[in-house]
C-alpha cells in the first residue's frame, strides 16, 4: 500500500518488480492475492470507465486499479493516502475509520472525555495487564459525574462486564475488554489534562508513574496521527476539535495553555505561572520585560544547582 500511495509503484508490473526485490516466503502472486481478496469480500470489482469513477477498487489495499486499453495503472485512494500520511497500519486504520465515522454521528461535546477517548491508543491490554484492579476501576466508575457516565455508556461501557470481572469469570469478548481498558486510560488522561499531578493520578488509578508517563507520550503521538488522518480524509470539523490534544497530553495541561507550551523550555507548570500573571499568548510574552519573566519563573520552579557530575539537584 505504501509503495502505491506514495507513487513508487504505478502499475502491477511495478509492484511485481518490487516484490521480487524483497525477501518473502510463500508469497502469492499479485493476481492470486487479488483473487483471494475478492473471494473474501475484502475488495470489490467492477467494469467501469474512468468517467464513472473507476473500475476496480481494492479497498483493503486502499488502491484504485484503472484500466487503460492494455495497461493497468495503480493509484492510491483518498483513504490510502490518509493512512500513509498518518503512519497508521492498514488494519488499525480500518478500525479507526469505522470508529471515527460512528463518532461523527453521535459525539458527546458537553465534556472532553469522548474526544479524549478518540485520541487514546486502541490497544491498552499490555499497559494494564500488571496494574488492572477491577474493584478500583468499578469504584471509579460509580463515582463519575453523570456527563462522564453518559460518555462511557455511549462508547460501550457495561456494568455487566464489571460484574463478570469482579466474579473472576473469563473474558468472552476481547473487543469488549479493549473498550473498557481504553476507557480507563482515557479517564487517567482526562485527569492529567485537567492538571492533576502525575503522582495523584497514578495513585488513584493504581498504576506505576512510568507506565502512566508512557501512556501520556503514546497518546500524544497517536493524537497527531489521528489529526493527520482526519485532515487527509477531509473531515475538517473533526480535525478542528481534535487539534491541540497532542500538546495537552504531552504536557498535561488545559486548553488555555496550548499556545504557551509551544515555546521550547516552557512546560505546564511554567505556562500556568505565566497565565496566572495574565501572560496568555506568545505575543504577550514577547513584549513582557525580562525582569518580569525572571520573577515569574523564580516563583514557578525550584532552584537548581549545577553539580560537577553534570547532575541536577533540586
Amino acid at each position: 500500500m505504501e509503495a502505491i500511495c506514495s507513487g513508487l509503484c504505478n502499475s502491477k508490473s511495478d509492484v511485481e518488480d518490487l516484490l521480487e526485490l524483497l525477501f518473502f516466503e510463500n508469497v502469492f502472486t499479485l493476481n492470486k492475492e487479488l483473487e483471494w481478496l475478492i473471494n473474501q469480500k475484502l475488495i470489490s470489482k467492477g467494469n467501469f470507465t474512468l468517467k464513472l469513477f473507476s473500475s476496480i477498487v481494492v479497498f483493503i489495499l486502499f488502491i484504485i486499479l484503472e484500466e487503460y486499453e492494455e495497461s493497468q495503472k495503480l493509484r492510491g485512494t483518498q483513504l490510502g493516502r490518509a493512512i500513509l500520511a498518518s503512519s497508521l497500519s492498514p488494519d488499525i486504520a480500518l478500525l479507526i475509520y469505522d470508529e471515527l465515522e460512528r463518532a461523527i454521528q453521535s459525539l458527546a461535546l458537553d465534556n472532553e472525555l469522548h474526544l479524549l477517548y478518540l485520541v487514546t491508543p486502541l490497544n491498552n491490554v499490555p499497559l494494564w495487564s500488571n496494574y488492572i484492579n477491577w474493584h478500583n476501576f468499578y469504584n471509579i466508575w460509580l463515582k463519575l459525574p453523570k456527563q462522564l457516565l453518559r460518555v462511557g455508556r455511549l462508547i460501550g461501557i457495561s456494568e455487566k462486564f464489571f460484574f463478570e470481572r469482579l466474579q473472576g469469570l473469563k473474558v468472552r469478548s476481547n473487543r469488549e475488554l479493549q473498550v473498557h481498558l481504553r476507557f480507563l486510560s482515557s479517564l487517567a488522561l482526562y485527569e492529567l489534562i485537567n492538571e492533576r499531578t502525575l503522582c495523584e493520578v497514578a495513585e488513584r488509578f493504581s498504576i506505576n508513574r512510568g507506565a502512566l508517563q508512557s501512556l501520556q507520550q503514546q497518546s500524544s503521538t497517536y493524537a497527531c496521527m489521528i489529526v493527520a488522518f482526519c485532515d487527509r480524509l477531509g473531515w475538517n470539523y473533526l480535525k478542528i476539535i481534535l487539534e491541540g490534544f497532542a500538546e495537552r497530553l504531552m504536557f498535561g495541561i488545559r486548553k488555555d495553555l496550548t499556545d504557551l507550551v509551544k515555546i521550547s523550555g516552557i512546560d505546564g507548570k511554567r505556562a500556568r505561572a505565566f497565565h496566572n500573571s495574565h501572560i496568555t499568548t506568545i505575543a504577550s510574552l514577547a513584549v513582557t520585560p525580562k525582569i518580569e519573566i525572571a520573577k515569574i519563573l523564580r516563583s514557578a520552579v525550584p532552584f537548581i544547582k549545577y553539580h560537577r557530575s553534570f547532575a541536577y539537584y533540586y
